[in-house]
């Protein structure tokens, strides 16, 4: 009854987040594969099993978002994630329309392939316009904005405080590519932008 129990859990058909000691900073999308459970040699009720999974994305992630704490001694983060040394990583911007950000993927994050990537923008005035300068994305709201609006492009869609509001967009979304992304808004408003997305690696 137990094995029943036990398989026909892990066998669903959907998928697992696992993690594991080795890569504490990566998390994997995954689905189980077939095993079995022998019944124990000397008759007791311990039984060991290894059960093997698979990843049908082919990537794994990173555990947290580009704009959490980035410090090791978090357990967020770890060596081997394509992190530059002696280099503070911001994903957050107040009133700069020049800046750069790091993709510590080995891809392009590319929110048509499933790869997410949200940006949120807060108190800019009129309409807004930024460019990736490193892909040539543009994405552009047409309308004008107030200060207490929040505009979010979460993947290839577009939110004014929390309403679809992708028609009244250029119909573009934003990729970064692998390493720095070289950024330019246009306009000299006051702004706040903030760039949330998960490292993307090959598995």
């Amino acid at each position: 009854m137990k094995k029943h129990e036990i398989a026909q859990f892990f066998m669903q058909k959907g998928l697992y987040r696992i993690r594991s000691d080795a890569e504490p900073g990566i998390v994997k999308f995954v689905r189980a594969g077939n095993f079995t459970i022998k019944n124990p040699e000397d008759r007791s009720h311990v039984v060991q099993f290894t059960i093997p999974f698979e990843n049908p994305s082919g990537v794994k992630w990173s555990l947290p978002y580009s704009d959490d704490l980035m410090t090791y001694d978090q357990n967020l983060w770890q060596y081997g994630m394509n992190l530059p040394n002696g280099i503070d990583l911001k994903y957050h911007f107040v009133n700069e329309h020049h800046f750069k950000i790091w993709n510590a993927s080995d891809i392009t994050i590319d929110p048509a392939q499933k790869y997410g990537l949200k940006i949120i923008v807060t108190g800019q005035t009129g309409k807004f316009d930024m460019v990736n300068q490193t892909t040539g994305d543009e994405i552009v709201y047409v309308n004008s904005l107030q200060p207490n609006d929040q505009l979010v492009w979460d993947d290839m869609y577009c939110y004014l405080n929390g309403e679809l509001c992708t028609d009244s967009t250029n119909l573009a979304w934003m990729r970064l590519a692998p390493g720095w992304n070289e950024f330019k808004i246009y306009g000299y408003n006051k702004v706040d932008i903030r760039f949330h997305f998960r490292f993307v690696y090959l598995n």
